[in-house]
């Protein structure tokens, strides 16, 4: 009976024979042990064909949700597979150019490097230079105001001496 129900199961022919004989077994123990129930509880326990029919329906019907449940199980291990190797590929692809953009970061680092260096020396140069126009810019003043005090002198002097001079041009003429 089991051979004729389990035809219409897919199972492979190496597990097809083990698996019937193991239903029949588990039905002839069921017999066995109702006689030692009934021996030690003094309580009858019957097995009829119908049971043994029910016992391989349930067996296919398990076989069948077991199957679903892995068909399902691998369906989504496959999908988190192909996640998992979209994500690879997308962390090769990122490294990458993050490879490349790490050479292009270093030559502009240096580039940057420069700029700051050039940056710092005509710093210091503008700052030497301020130093020396601010001393400039003092002696300049020191020597105006110089200028100015002689300027001043000269000109007292040259209203001093205008006379003389006018005096001397009429001499002259």
């Amino acid at each position: 009976m089991a051979t004729y129900f389990l035809a219409k199961v897919k199972l492979p022919d190496e597990h097809r024979k083990p698996v019937t004989d193991h239903i029949v077994m588990i039905h002839q123990s069921v017999q066995k042990y109702s006689e030692e129930f009934d021996r030690i509880y003094k309580r009858k326990n019957y097995s009829t064909p119908k049971n043994y029919l029910d016992f391989i329906q349930n067996y296919m019907k398990f076989l069948a949700d077991k199957r679903d449940k892995c068909d399902s199980s691998v369906r989504r291990l496959e999908g988190g597979l192909t996640t998992l190797e979209a994500a690879a590929i997308t962390c090769s692809e990122l490294s990458e150019e993050l490879t490349i953009k790490n050479v292009v970061i270093a030559d502009k680092k240096v580039i940057v490097e420069k700029i700051i260096f050039d940056i710092q020396g005509k710093s210091e140069i503008a700052g030497k230079k301020q130093k020396d126009a601010a001393i400039k810019k003092a002696d300049l003043s020191i020597q105006s105001a110089e200028i100015t005090k002689a300027k001043g002198e000269a000109q007292e002097e040259l209203k001093l001496a205008a006379p003389a001079l006018a005096a001397a041009q009429l001499a002259l003429t």
